[in-house]
């Protein structure tokens, strides 16, 4: 698949994919995850509220969901940047919603919304402390160019946080959880396009996500490609059950 950087949409597999589901999007995510995967964010939120991240971006956005709950840190400035307009459009009424309920929450504040694909970000070189991704890296076309325009928009001792599935267990998971994951596998393969299909209509682009999330790599090959972008101190964390991996590195 070549790089999405200076073309059209039209030549972007995964646009129509996204621009067809936007509106159910989110619904149906809980009910694929069981709910799990807004646990998963919430302990990536609060990794960030313990180090400088006055101004945060959120690569491949979406739906906005972890931006908004990014933009509800203390003295925070967040920008998301989503190439797919119905994702970005979501996200810009999620944050009216947000707003409605700003006597719960009143130090929210409005993230920028930036339409850009990752791997040409339109925007200058060391302008943010922290970059989040958040279930996006595996659709990205050309991943080693954007980890690059990661690290080129991160300030010095800035920090990059992956969030992505892995269906590649360790190797000690492999010995003590083979039924495990194999019932991942299973549910992966046959029941995530089925809940899919019956919560947004669209059959087509829910086996597109089973697939990318099968073919995904095993984390030590995105921990060396972090490496290889420039980024130190690369770890990988795997949140309960297992299925979730956090990868972050330092710039």
């Amino acid at each position: 698949m070549t790089t999405l950087t200076g073309t059209s949409v039209t030549s972007d597999p995964t646009y129509r994919v996204f621009q067809a589901i936007a509106g159910k999007y989110d619904r149906t995510n809980c009910l694929v995850s069981l709910g799990m995967h807004k646990k998963w964010q919430r302990k990536l939120v609060r990794k960030i509220r313990n180090i400088p991240h006055e101004y945060i971006l959120d690569v491949a956005c979406g739906t906005g969901a972890l931006t908004e709950q990014l933009a509800c840190l203390e003295g925070v400035h967040v920008t998301g940047i989503d190439p797919n307009d119905a994702m970005l459009a979501v996200a810009k009424k999620r944050h009216l919603k947000t707003k409605s309920r700003q006597g719960q929450r009143p130090e929210c504040q409005a993230p920028l919304y930036k339409k850009g694909y990752a791997e040409d970000l339109p925007l200058e070189e060391e302008s943010f402390q922290v970059v989040t991704v958040a279930y996006g890296l595996r659709n990205m076309a050309d991943r080693s160019r954007a980890l690059q325009q990661m690290y080129r928009v991160l300030k010095r001792e800035g920090r990059l946080y992956v969030l992505e599935f892995s269906m590649q267990p360790e190797d000690a998971q492999k010995k003590r959880g083979r039924l495990f994951w194999l019932g991942v596998k299973g549910y992966i393969r046959y029941v995530l396009p089925l809940v899919g299909w019956l919560g947004t209509g669209e059959r087509a682009a829910y086996d597109y996500l089973r697939d990318s999330v099968e073919t995904f790599p095993h984390p030590r090959q995105i921990r060396d490609e972090m490496k290889e972008a420039g980024f130190n101190d690369v770890t990988y964390t795997r949140f309960f059950p297992g299925v979730a991996v956090l990868y972050t590195g330092v710039k």
